[in-house]
């Protein structure tokens, strides 16, 4: 249930390479992951990827980071997704702010989220309007 050691598995783990649903360590893999380099479905992290992700380098369909690439949304220093947000350089199809996004941004990212983000990811799609405000 619960595992500690340079290779962990369980609910909850904790090690150098670890594996289990909530994840923390060196390298992890999990629900809920945290590390240098982390994979879930929620993780933070140095290089991370998952569905909503936040790290330095940050890859997932909602990513926040210094070099961020995602598939609806991207937050960061470099930024590329539909909607991108970037402090030096933004690159979005859908639509594209440098420097910090005004009231007005904010209104229109929230409108092509909720017509471009299917159902399923609505929890993800909340996390990310809370990182806006």
């Amino acid at each position: 249930m619960i595992s500690l050691g340079l290779l962990s598995t369980g609910l909850l783990s904790f090690g150098v390479l670890s594996i289990g649903l909530f994840a923390f360590g060196t390298f992890a893999l999990g629900l809920l992951s945290a590390g240098a380099i982390a994979a879930g479905i929620l993780t933070a992290g140095a290089v991370c990827f998952g569905i909503v992700s936040f790290g330095a380098a940050s890859i997932g369909k909602f990513s926040v980071g210094a070099m961020a690439i995602g598939k609806y949304i991207a937050i960061g220093d470099h930024a590329k997704a539909m909607i991108a947000i970037g402090q030096s350089e933004a690159k979005g199809t859908l639509y594209q702010v440098i420097g910090d996004p005004s009231i007005q941004d904010i209104s229109r990212i929230e409108e092509l989220l909720d017509q471009n983000v299917p159902s399923d990811l609505s929890w993800a799609k909340e996390i990310i309007k809370a990182v806006l405000h």
